[in-house]
């Protein structure tokens, strides 16, 4: 249980660096630096460490591409759950690594 727990704080630690570095990259950039994106027609979109990204280009002449930038909940506990499977399972397999093997 405990390393879960310290599994579950340091997933929150990197989930939360990723969090603002994407949203100080956003800032200077208008896109998200760690993210997934997904590509359609007049539309891309980018999701990652809990933040997502619309940008939606203009297609006529007169018009402005529109660009948004929102918290998305799911995309965070996502993040959080994935990154503290793996931090509990790369643990896991270390401690058994490092376990000393009884001889018979």
């Amino acid at each position: 249980m405990k390393k879960l727990i310290l599994s579950a704080a340091a997933s929150l630690v990197l989930t939360l660096t990723g969090l603002f570095v994407n949203y100080m990259y956003y800032q200077n950039n208008k896109s998200l630096l760690l993210a997934y994106r997904a590509f359609g027609g007049e539309i891309t979109r980018e999701s990652g460490f809990g933040l997502t990204v619309v940008h939606i280009y203009a297609m006529t002449p007169d018009s402005r591409d529109s660009i948004s930038c929102r918290f998305d909940p799911f995309s965070f506990i996502l993040t959080f759950l994935l990154l503290t499977l793996v931090i509990w399972l790369v643990w896991t397999v270390i401690a058994m690594i490092r376990k000393p093997r009884s001889t018979v």
